[in-house]
């Protein structure tokens, strides 16, 4: 009895390990470990269900139909939900709600860090930087190059691990800012400025910190 307990814990510890060790490939460049159900709500009121994956290059939607990965129109999509996910479209790239306080937003996008995977020190006395446009170039990205989902599985662990980048936004009273100190600053009212400076430096706010962004959008009520 001990031993087969012993055994069913092994392998729930290992489906656990392999669940959080997922890391995005140069042949499979998307934010989900699999294609999964997504909904996406449309301009109309209306909403379909399609079997979907965020594309890492542009943090693009992608769908699955009849074993062929077809690229989703951003068109009259006013949300997407994937699993307990939701995201919204910002300058035709998804982003992810992370926080939401009234009608406002604090969002993520998340991309392949590209230019990271291709920059180094270029081969025989190269510039880094036209190598890097070379690989870049030349390199298979599936979901691009490859449209065929049962090939893309297949070859799903063969590429080079592809570094993340993630940028921070808000929605103010529905228009988008970068979440940086510059543009927040430039975006709010001048009888503001001095108000949000203070409660910036109260706050030690980071701009590159979920839970410190978190705060910030607490001042926007």
């Amino acid at each position: 009895m001990k031993r087969q307990i012993i055994l069913f814990c092994l392998f729930v510890f290992a489906i656990f390990v392999n669940a959080q060790t997922f890391e995005p490939t140069t042949k499979w460049p998307y934010l989900y470990k699999d294609f999964q159900s997504g909904t996406i709500f449309l301009s109309k009121g209306t909403k379909t269900t399609m079997t979907v994956n965020v594309h890492l290059l542009k943090s693009s939607l992608q769908y699955l139909k009849d074993e062929l990965i077809y690229q989703a129109d951003s068109k009259d999509v006013i949300r997407v939900e994937i699993g307990a996910d939701q995201f919204i479209y910002i300058d035709g790239e998804l982003a992810k709600i992370l926080e939401k306080n009234g009608k406002n937003y604090l969002l993520s996008i998340t991309k392949g860090d590209f230019d990271a995977l291709t920059s180094g020190t270029g081969a025989y006395g190269t510039s880094a930087q036209s190598s890097a446009t070379t690989d870049l170039s030349s390199m298979e990205i599936g979901g691009l190059s490859n449209m065929n989902h049962k090939q893309l599985v297949f070859e799903k662990e063969d590429g080079k691990i592809l570094p993340l980048k993630t940028e921070y936004y808000f929605v103010i009273d529905g228009k988008p800012v970068l979440a940086s100190k510059k543009e927040i600053i430039d975006f709010v009212d001048v009888q503001k400025k001095a108000q949000l400076n203070t409660f910036l430096k109260e706050n030690r706010i980071k701009w590159k910190n979920k839970e410190s962004l978190s705060k910030l959008l607490l001042f926007f009520k």
